[in-house]
Formats: C-alpha cells, structure tokens, sequence
C-alpha cells in the first residue's frame, strides 16, 4: 500500500516493496521405511530383521549422509495380520559437497530394488542458516524498492523527499540455527546381507526455492511553496 498523509506538519509517504531471491537448496531428505505384514508374527519379524539388515548394508557404504529419527514400530490389525516397520532419515547436510550428494544417489539407486523397502524422497530444502541469509537479502531488495516507489510518487506531485522516518519488514524469518532430531539406534539383532544391486539412476540436483520478504518504508517529503 503506497499513500501520502500529513504528520505534525510534515508530509510523509508511506510505500510497500516486495521482492523473492532464488536460490539453490543446500539440504535434502531421504526417509527409508520398511514395512512388512505377515499372518505369522516370527515370520514378519525376521522378514523385517533381514531387510533392515540389507539397508544397513547400503547405510555402511554412504557414511557422509547422517541418519536421524530412527524408528521401530509393530502392531496387530483386526483381522490378526501382523505388521512391522522400521525406518530411518538420511540427511545431506551440505549439497554442495559433490561426494556426499553421490552416495545420496548410491542410496535411492541400491535401495530403490530392495524387498520390503519404501524410499520417500529427496526432499531438498533451505538450512535455517541459508534461508535467514537468503531472507535478509530479499529484505533489503524490498526495503529499496519500497524507497524507489515513495521517490516515483513524491516526485510525481513535485516533491522531493527529505528522509526516512521508519522502514518495517512485513514479514520475518527468525534464524534458528537447528541441529536435528535426536539420533537414536534401535536394539535390532544385526545380520550381515548381501549389497543390492544398483536399480535406478537418478540425478541428484537440488532443487531451487524462492524466498520472498515485504518491507514498508515511511519518508518525509518536501514540496515547494
């Protein structure tokens, strides 16, 4: 909202800017479930044991990406089918480490074939710290386009402007610098498996996010006589 009004005397104009900064995710996710159902429940815990034990295979070979929010889970359904679960997040925590962002594709591709395995994923995102960066940016961009608009309106009506009296950002991006969920290891009985077979070939670019800010500035304004 842009508008003229009149304070104590002295003109003011109040102009809105907006602005959005691409850039370049340096985050992703990859959630790794197993999910097994069986009607018998020894048979549906080693079917899970087996094929988490065949992750984990994989797990040990991408030591750059870090795991988090592990889980074990298992119920009964009512008509007695046993189920059984088991997952885990990898996280690249720095994309633009190439070797790291090669074991993600290592990952997905070894894993993508393997039995009782669901991947969800890459999901790739701003780091607290890059999104504040990349906010604070923007910001600054609406902040000066705001000016350039109170400029344009008061030098249409033959003013000029004299100061600023206050600049607000519409919006705000608190930077909180957070290190994760809790690692936890679950008390699985390990088993050695066999390494699977690269599957699918992906390639893994991160994605590209707008960030976007509003700002509004209130200047006085001179005009003449």
């Amino acid at each position: 909202m842009n508008q003229l009004s009149q304070e104590r005397g002295a003109p003011t104009v109040t102009a809105t800017g907006e602005a959005g900064i691409e850039v370049r995710t340096d985050r992703a996710e990859l959630t790794v479930t197993v999910a097994v159902h069986d009607a018998d429940q020894q048979a549906c815990l080693r079917r899970r044991r087996e094929a988490v034990a065949v992750v984990r295979t994989v797990l040990a070979r991408v030591p750059l990406l870090g795991q988090e929010d592990e889980k074990v889970h298992e119920s009964v359904s009512h008509d007695r089918v046993h189920q059984a679960s088991w997952s885990v997040t990898l996280v690249l925590p720095d994309a633009a480490d190439e070797a790291a962002r090669e074991q993600l594709v290592e990952a997905i591709s070894r894993l993508s074939g393997a039995g009782d395995c669901q991947l969800s994923g890459p999901d790739w995102s701003l780091s607290p710290a890059a999104r504040h960066a990349a906010h604070s940016r923007a910001l600054g961009k609406a902040g000066t386009d705001a000016r350039a608009q109170a400029e344009a309106m008061v030098t249409a009506l033959g003013g000029r402007i004299s100061g600023i009296r206050s600049v607000t950002a519409n919006s705000h991006v608190p930077l909180t610098l957070d290190a994760g969920p809790a690692r936890t290891r679950m008390t699985l009985a390990a088993a050695e498996a066999p390494l699977p077979e690269r599957q699918l070939e992906i390639n893994a670019e991160p994605a590209l996010e707008t960030v976007r800010a509003a700002a509004e500035v209130v200047c006085f304004a001179e005009f003449p006589g």
